[in-house]
């Protein structure tokens, strides 16, 4: 699997030129992030790839000290499954 890429408000992966999975946000006024997005091409689901995307942000919130608001369906199910993570809520 590729290396997660980092650009100011989206983790991607791609693969011979191609995207294969990526986490979107937004900044709030306060700083939080506003996770609104997570997208894995659907040949590739499965894989465990929006995880790992997602615990890239988190990562960055929690090094920035910042609150995730979770827009994005797949983060705010993933937060509903993962205890450990809900410090980070908003």
């Amino acid at each position: 699997m590729g290396n997660i890429q980092k650009e100011k408000t989206r983790f991607f992966i791609e693969e011979d030129g191609h995207l294969v999975g990526e986490v979107r946000w937004r900044v709030l006024p306060s700083g939080d992030f506003d996770v609104n997005g997570t997208f894995v091409n659907p040949d590739r689901r499965g894989e465990g790839i929006a995880e790992r995307l997602v615990l890239e942000v988190f990562k960055k919130a929690e090094a920035e000290n910042v609150k995730i608001l979770p827009s994005c369906s797949y983060v705010a199910n993933y937060l509903d499954d993962h205890e450990e993570y809900r410090d980070l809520l908003i």
